[in-house]
This record gives C-alpha cells, structure tokens and sequence, in this order.
C-alpha cells in the first residue's frame, strides 16, 4: 500500500493489520495489547469507538509493534491531531505540516496512488475547492491575489493551494505561481464518500464566521425544528431532491461571476 493516500490514521492501522493477517502473521488484538503494553480491552475499543484515541506515546509503540518507520509514526500521529483537533487555526496548521510530510515522502512523480493522496489533501483543506471555484471567474483567474482577503489568507497560503491544485491538474500555471493559464474540469480518482463527508463537514464549519462579515440584505438564513410523521418525512426529501435538480438548471444558465455556499441539511433528531 501506499502509506501516505490515507487521511485517517485508524484506517491506516488497520489496514495495516489486515495486510499483516494476508500475509500469514495471525495479529491480534491482545497481542497488540501486550506488546504496546496497554489493556486490550481499551485497544479494543480504540479500534471501535470513533470518539476513541490512543495517547501520542501509546500511539507511537502501537506503530513500532507494526513495523512501521519513524516517519510513517510521525504521520500517524498528525493524522490523529488533524482529526481531533477543535480550532480552525489549528487544523490549517497541521494540514500544511501533512502537506508537506506527503511531498516529503512521495516527492514530485505522480503514479495513480499519488494522486489519491493530493486528492486526499485537497478535501482535507475546504478553501482549496473555494480557490479552485473562484478560478473560474476572469477576476480571480486573472489576479489570484484578490482572493486573499476574502477567504482570509496570506500569500504563501494561496500559493500552497495553487502548487496543490496544480498537483491534482485542476489548473495550469505558468512560471509565476501566480499565472493561472487555464482552469481544468477537475476529475477525481478518489472514491470516498467518507472523506467527502468529512470535507461537507470542514465547510460548513467555516460557515458561521463567514456569515458574521455578510451584510444582512446579502444573505437569508433557514433554520426550523418541526414534527413529521414519516411520510411527511418522504415529501420533504422528495422536495430536497427537486430543489438541487432545479439549483443545477440554474447554475447551468448562469455566468461565472461570484462563488455563492447553500447548505441544507435534513435529518432526524429523535
């Protein structure tokens, strides 16, 4: 496998395990316990329960037990401070400290793994897409510097996101960083609806400030808790489906002039 296409550290584990297994060596979980040493009932349920983490030290002998590299521990263990991390500074800076692990370890040859792992990268980091977005408008195509103030970055911040979206062949630069020459149809290679929930999630989490800075006539927010029963429940997904056919139509019709966010979410309390 290639260590570095993961973006979660548990799933890197236990893939690792699982290929171990493959390979005729009978890994277990008490094993595992033994050798770190921990309890094998809490390594049970750090593998099971998602709210679950190992301690940095526990985390790195658990990687030494599995053979793993320094590097390759390094790595599993800014994963794990990139998932539980709570600010959004927070996660910006280790992002780039991935980043930059990820160039490291596969430096500038892109095979088909590769790709996922820029992938990867690009999902984690929520303004890549609004960059990529913008790109599509003649402004920010023609002046990438503008972007900076909205979207709340510094130069070598937007020059990072453009080296990963040339990374991914997103778009096409000339020798300026800055030089956009032509904006790609994006195609993934990725195929994760977990990841993709996880970078819906990085989103709208930039939400709320945004919203602080929109003036009132520039925005309309919904927000309801209503009782259902569950064919009422139906008609409202029904009506959900209708509305994003009906966005697309628009969307089609319409001039790349600004970057616009709707979020929707429809769900069950209890």
């Amino acid at each position: 496998m290639s260590f570095y296409q993961f973006t979660q550290y548990k799933k890197i584990i236990k893939t690792v395990i699982a290929q171990k297994k493959s390979q005729g060596d009978n890994v277990t979980n008490k094993e595992l316990a033994q050798r770190i040493p921990i309890q094998a009932t809490y390594l049970s349920k750090f593998f099971n329960d998602p709210l679950s983490h190992l301690k940095d030290e526990t985390l790195f002998r658990l990687g030494k037990v599995l053979d793993l590299s320094p590097k390759e521990c390094d790595f599993l263990i800014l994963l794990k401070h990139y998932e539980t991390s709570e600010t959004p500074e927070h996660r910006e800076f280790l992002f780039q400290k991935i980043n930059d692990l990820c160039k490291q370890a596969q430096g500038d040859t892109l095979g088909e793994v590769d790709k996922i792992a820029f992938e990867s990268m690009y999902l984690l980091n929520p303004k890549c897409m609004l960059v990529q977005m913008a790109l599509n408008i003649s402004l920010y195509r023609q002046n990438p510097r503008l972007l900076c103030q909205p979207l709340k970055l510094n130069i070598n911040q937007l020059i990072e996101i453009l080296d990963l979206l040339e990374k991914n062949e997103f778009i096409i630069r000339d020798e300026d960083p800055l030089q956009i020459k032509h904006v790609n149809i994006p195609k993934f290679h990725l195929k994760s609806d977990q990841l993709m929930r996880t970078h819906q999630y990085l989103l709208k989490s930039m939400i709320p400030s945004k919203l602080q800075e929109v003036a009132e006539e520039d925005k309309k927010s919904f927000l309801v808790t209503l009782n259902l029963d569950e064919r009422a429940y139906e008609k409202c997904l029904e009506r959900f489906s209708n509305f994003v056919e009906d966005l697309k139509e628009i969307n089609k019709e319409s001039k790349a002039e600004g970057v616009y966010q709707i979020s929707f979410d429809l769900f069950k309390w209890c």
